[in-house]
């Protein structure tokens, strides 16, 4: 019986290692402030449209799901942070699963998408790149 416990403690601190990422939601304000202090990738998930009408500084924009998008991912950093944000939740949430799922160390995601950035009147500009493998 002793042995049976101990092979599951060992077990799940394995899976608990293995699973060590995580996902943040952070509103607008603090989404903003911790970028400021830390290297990360910033993707927007807008429609192309919406990103070539404003983005936020820095921001990629990103088709997700599909295949450009994960040979994209590929090439990240597994130990910066990934900050995200679109017009909905459920596709940050979806790519920032995806992330921790590949051992990535972090996924921030901007609650309330970037009408939560712009209401605020935070700095939005033109895009400085279109799709990260033009």
């Amino acid at each position: 019986m002793k042995n049976i416990i101990f092979s599951l403690s060992l077990l799940s601190c394995s899976f608990l290692s293995a699973q060590s990422g995580r996902i943040e939601h952070l509103d607008a304000m603090a989404f903003d402030a911790k970028m400021k202090h830390i290297r990360h990738t910033l993707l927007d998930l807008r429609n192309a449209e919406d990103f070539e009408h404003a983005c936020i500084q820095g921001a990629i924009n990103l088709s997700w799901p599909g295949k450009e998008a994960e040979t994209y991912i590929k090439t990240l950093k597994k130990y910066e942070p990934v900050y995200i944000y679109s017009n909905d939740t459920s596709t940050p949430n979806q790519l920032g699963r995806y992330l921790i799922d590949n051992q990535f160390s972090n996924a921030v995601i901007l609650d309330k998408g970037f009408k939560a950035w712009t209401d605020l009147g935070l700095k939005v500009v033109k895009p400085e790149k279109k799709m990260p493998l033009d």
